[in-house]
């Protein structure tokens, strides 16, 4: 049985590697895309509100990685000026939707949308993954073995 188990773990690591991977791919285009308008502005856009308000991380847990949508803020504190970083909320469908993006404009929100377009499914597929690894280690431990979780990322 443990032969079975580590090859479901080493399955489920593989799936989960080719999805980073391709959430990778689609944060360069973001990103790409992004640094292309930037580098099209002038210093008169930016006090125009041109400047970009949402950012893309991917963000590595435990065995598995994040995607959130970040909005930027900052404000200013008598003469220092400070930046604050929201997450912006997921849905249950997975799939952030255009509502969530009120303060992006309207070059951001259409860059947004068509990357989100990729990522819903991607999120959705590695929920589940997620799910089976969780589920994976209890059968691990209830056959009285021992599972042994590899960390994507540790600090």
């Amino acid at each position: 049985m443990k032969d079975i188990h580590s090859e479901l773990q080493k399955n489920i690591y593989k799936a989960v590697d080719e999805l980073y991977s391709d959430a990778v791919t689609y944060q360069e285009m973001w990103m790409r895309n992004i640094a292309k308008r930037e580098l099209s502005l002038s210093s008169g856009d930016y006090q125009n509100g041109q400047e970009l308000t949402i950012s893309f991380p991917l963000i590595f847990q435990d065995s598995g990685f994040s995607m959130r949508w970040m909005k930027h803020r900052f404000i200013r504190n008598n003469n220092k000026l400070a930046r604050l970083v929201k997450s912006i909320s997921l849905p249950v469908s997975e799939s952030t939707k255009k509502r969530s993006f009120k303060d992006a404009s309207d070059w951001e929100l259409s860059l947004i949308l068509e990357v989100e377009e990729h990522l819903a499914p991607i999120r959705k597929e590695l929920k589940h993954l997620m799910k089976m690894h969780l589920l994976l280690g209890y059968s691990v431990a209830a056959s009285g073995g021992n599972f042994k979780a590899i960390k994507i990322w540790t600090e």
